[in-house]
């Protein structure tokens, strides 16, 4: 099994603790029985009928669920008594601290719980295992869930599991056990090795069949080479390696005419690389009120992106369909361009890494800047990188006729 990786993105960890509060919620409505239900065909066991949860795992939730009550019913006594004094809303006297570190240490307790629930031959009578189960089927469909998408929903159990293993071997460790890392090392090899009859046990080995289905089978959605390796072909799609020099002129020539014509609205004289560049001098002086200039200037352009308000008031305002037009040409533009920066700069990049580029600073340096006079992209993602937490930049430059309509932008 890989190791802990703590280094993960926002919004990645977003998603696992997602994943976290659907178990909860699962074996909230598992321990209801028939206050809560699941839809079950004829002949089919119901989860609540399945999975049993040990005595300590049932006393545990039960005083979690008391908790939780007497922590509303708190808060909403503490709302009622700031309507009535005045007192603002958030405030709590400092006093919530101790119940929500009770519960959040409850919690911890019971997923300790229900990581030591020996299977056996009973493997779904494990809570842990009957979700990570019903994980596996599209909830639209009802089918088979792919086994790349399968594996990622069990990797992020996996690392929350990792994540509370080591959470409760630091909490021992602070109430004096002294034995922090002797402690999870022996709860990873106790719980959490794939040769145990353990519910993490089982899950890790669903993983394992999981990379081998996926490394010996081909998936719908597979790119293909041809035996000369000449060409791929991609969802009925093929693409010959010559071809794509050609394909990226179209693409080069489309976006210049979208920016000149459409978006530049015919503007002559206009270089579109105004870098050291003295024809553009008074061109970028007013380069905020250009178009606005070209629009008064032009009784053509004028009937067509203005219109008279028919307040009484009277006025100017922008013609609706007028400026939808203009920013699907807008749009149109900055895909095309996304096809030459994309693929004209080097190998092409992964998804994470060109949406995760920044064309302006914020507190984040941008990643879209000019270097030898020529436009320089960096990038810092990396799958492998992001686990590991060593992030290295990737620089790639554009080429000077591609670079231009860039700049423009």
């Amino acid at each position: 099994m890989r190791g802990f990786a703590p280094n993960k993105r926002p919004l990645t960890l977003k998603e696992y603790y997602a994943l976290a509060l659907r178990f909860v919620a699962y074996l909230h409505r598992i321990t209801q029985g028939a206050r809560c239900h699941f839809d079950i065909e004829d002949g089919m066991h119901a989860p609540e009928n399945v999975v049993q949860l040990t005595a300590g795992q049932q006393q545990a939730w039960q005083v979690i669920l008391e908790s939780a009550s007497q922590q509303e019913t708190r808060s909403e006594s503490e709302r009622e008594s700031e309507d009535s004094d005045g007192s603002g809303p958030g405030y709590n006297g400092g006093n919530d601290g101790p119940l929500v570190r009770s519960l959040e240490d409850r919690l911890v307790n019971l997923w300790m719980l229900l990581l030591t629930h020996e299977t056996a031959a009973r493997r779904y009578s494990s809570p842990l295992v009957s979700f990570c189960a019903m994980l596996s089927i599209q909830p639209t469909t009802g089918s088979w869930m792919k086994p790349g998408n399968f594996s990622s929903d069990l990797s992020k159990m996996i690392w929350v599991v990792q994540l509370i293993i080591f959470y409760y071997g630091a909490q021992r460790g602070q109430e004096g056990d002294g034995r922090t890392l002797t402690s999870i090392q022996e709860c990873c090899l106790r719980y959490l090795h794939q040769g145990n009859e353990t519910p993490m046990g089982e899950i890790l080995r669903w993983r394992l069949l999981l990379f081998h289905i996926r490394d010996h089978s081909v998936g719908d959605r597979q790119v293909e080479w041809n035996e000369q390796e000449a060409a791929i072909t991609f969802e009925g799609t093929t693409l010959r390696m010559d071809h794509i020099p050609s394909l990226l002129t179209l693409e080069y020539q489309q976006c210049r005419r979208i920016l000149s014509e459409e978006l530049m609205l015919h503007i002559k004289d206009f270089r579109h690389i105004f870098l050291d560049c003295p024809a553009n001098t008074e061109l970028l002086c007013g380069a905020n009120r250009l178009l606005l200039e070209v629009i008064e200037q032009s009784e053509p352009l004028r009937q067509a992106f203005v219109v008279k308000k028919a307040s009484k008031g009277g006025g100017l305002a922008w013609r609706e369909s007028a400026m939808a037009t203009f920013e699907t040409h807008v749009q149109e533009f900055l895909q095309r361009l996304c096809v030459l920066v994309h693929v004209s700069s080097g190998q092409p990049i992964r998804e994470p890494e060109f949406f995760s580029m920044m064309w302006r600073k914020t507190q984040r340096r941008r990643h879209i800047t000019i270097r030898h006079e020529r436009v320089m992209i960096y990038t810092e993602y990396g799958k492998q990188q992001q686990q590991q937490g060593l992030y290295q930049n990737s620089v790639r430059f554009l080429a000077q006729p591609i670079g231009g309509p860039h700049l423009a932008v």
